[in-house]
């Protein structure tokens, strides 16, 4: 079970972020990048409660689904590995992980 919290914490924290943090830069990204902007007439990210997911491309449904299934497969074959823990996908690029055990 903790593997299963330890991945929907992180995806709370992430959605906790992301959310306010869409609204706040998207029309400077997209602008930036030559793209429409995908919030809504009331400048708020598009939801099932906001409306606005016909904005949204299906490719980009389809890319999310592939990649979160890409990483919960590579989290399985890490199990293998003598030095895994829930939660270790071996993917830490600010060194936070814990160097010894404790």
């Amino acid at each position: 079970y903790r593997e299963a919290e330890i991945k929907h914490a992180r995806l709370a924290m992430l959605a906790a972020a992301g959310w306010p943090l869409s609204e706040l830069w998207d029309k400077k990204l997209a602008a930036a990048f030559s793209l429409p902007s995908m919030l809504g007439d009331d400048d708020r990210a598009p939801s099932p409660l906001n409306g606005g997911l016909d904005k949204i491309s299906i490719k980009y449904w389809i890319a999310c689904l592939l990649l979160a299934s890409a990483v919960d497969i590579f989290g399985i074959f890490q199990k293998s590995n003598d030095n895994y823990f829930p939660g270790n996908l071996g993917f830490d690029p600010l060194g936070l992980y814990p160097k010894d055990e404790a």
